[in-house]
């Protein structure tokens, strides 16, 4: 595993404890690289700083889509994931453990692509993305979207990415998607 976030060096420390206190085991082997190791970033992140060699097998959790977007669009590899609040989580009582089933959701999701990356009859995939992309169109499988607002091209993106079909009439649609 790795972390790569625009976030501080310390923000980086406290999202690799809180997911290895929520995952026991799991290690980074010091793949960690904030905002303070690359100070080129630009607001850009590119998985070939962190895998050279190829990204098949990487999977992104991330907030925000757009950052994955410039040059090589990344953002079939991203899950997306609520804002994790390092300060929110640092200061707040241990004892309470609200907010943190995001963590949880993103740990089955992750073991559902590995599973079927490594399935059990031995053959490997050639992409991780595959994988995730046969679960994810099962989200949103037969429904049409209508948006009653105009929506950005990354949550249209999405929609179609979880296999939704967007349609611009909304007599065509079996869901309408509006802000409250």
């Amino acid at each position: 595993l790795a972390i790569y976030t625009h976030g501080s060096r310390a923000y980086a420390a406290g999202v690799a404890k809180a997911l290895t206190e929520a995952a026991p085991g799991t290690s980074f082997g010091g793949r960690v690289v904030s905002r303070d190791d690359c100070p080129d970033l630009r607001g850009e992140k590119s998985l070939a700083r962190l895998f050279p060699g190829g990204a098949a097998r990487a999977l992104i959790l991330d907030d925000r889509l757009d950052v994955w977007t410039r040059g090589v669009d990344q953002t079939a590899r991203v899950l997306v994931v609520q804002p994790y609040k390092f300060f929110e989580h640092h200061f707040r009582d241990p004892s309470r453990r609200d907010g943190d089933a995001q963590l949880s959701h993103s740990a089955r999701a992750l073991c559902a692509a590995h599973a079927a990356f490594y399935p059990s009859n031995g053959s490997v995939e050639d992409d991780v993305v595959a994988c995730l992309d046969r679960s994810r169109t099962k989200v949103f499988a037969g429904c049409s979207l209508f948006f009653a607002e105009e929506v950005d091209i990354y949550a249209a993106r999405c929609a179609e990415r979880y296999g939704a079909r967007l349609v611009e009439d909304p007599a065509g649609a079996t869901h309408v998607v509006s802000r409250p």
